[in-house]
């Protein structure tokens, strides 16, 4: 199975791919995370994506359908599901993956711009285990400590109000055609992402579960 995940910065695809990769078996395959690797190999390609990302503006799509097509290889071999999240970004990147992947169903976690920032701007990612938590309601967060492993937090360079804002804005501009293709494919699904974990948790369940049948 092949499921597409839709949502703003900070609308919980993250945290919705987890449950996917734990309960259903799933391969997570993140266009942010691939691109965040190569930018940590330090190769030249990474100096290049660094620069791109920390502004908020879009990868190239012929960069990124490189990253994809590497990461979904790995997962076809070994016969793995596969939840894309923050990919595809528009229309173009939608038909390509059509081509490629061809996703079995969309779930369009929506969420307003306010939350966005709420989250994303209290969030905290530690560089040792790849934890990710946030301010509000991690105690050990408040004080820059992961719970996880005990090395020092650090907020990602793209979590500034300003940088939000404007992917929020990019993404906005890019995904309404996207949606409007899943819509009329119907296999659009949509889900409150303003809600809290266990109600997105629950409500996917119930997805995945007639899905299944």
């Amino acid at each position: 199975m092949v499921i597409v995940l839709i949502g703003a910065p900070g609308a919980g695809k993250g945290t919705l791919s987890n449950m996917l990769i734990s309960d259903y078996n799933f391969v997570h395959i993140s266009t942010g995370d691939l691109i965040r690797d190569e930018i940590d190999s330090g190769s030249e390609l990474g100096k290049k994506l660094k620069a791109i990302t920390s502004t908020g503006a879009l990868v190239d799509s012929n960069i990124v359908y490189t990253l994809l097509l590497n990461a979904a290889e790995k997962a076809r071999k070994k016969k793995y599901s596969i939840v894309f999240d923050g990919f595809p970004r528009n229309l173009e990147q939608t038909e390509w993956l059509e081509k490629e992947c061809k996703p079995d169903v969309a779930i369009y976690l929506r969420c307003d711009l306010k939350t966005v920032i709420a989250r994303l701007s209290t969030r905290r990612v530690c560089p040792k285990c790849n934890a990710t938590t946030n301010t509000r309601t991690d105690p050990k967060a408040k004080k820059g400590i992961c719970a996880e492993c005990g090395a020092q937090l650090i907020s990602r360079s793209d979590d500034s109000p300003n940088t939000i804002t404007n992917r929020y804005r990019i993404f906005e501009e890019n995904n309404q055609a996207i949606i409007d293709y899943y819509k009329n494919a119907n296999i659009l699904k949509v889900i409150d992402g303003t809600r809290n974990k266990k109600y997105v948790a629950a409500v996917a369940a119930r997805l995945f579960k007639k899905l299944n049948k």
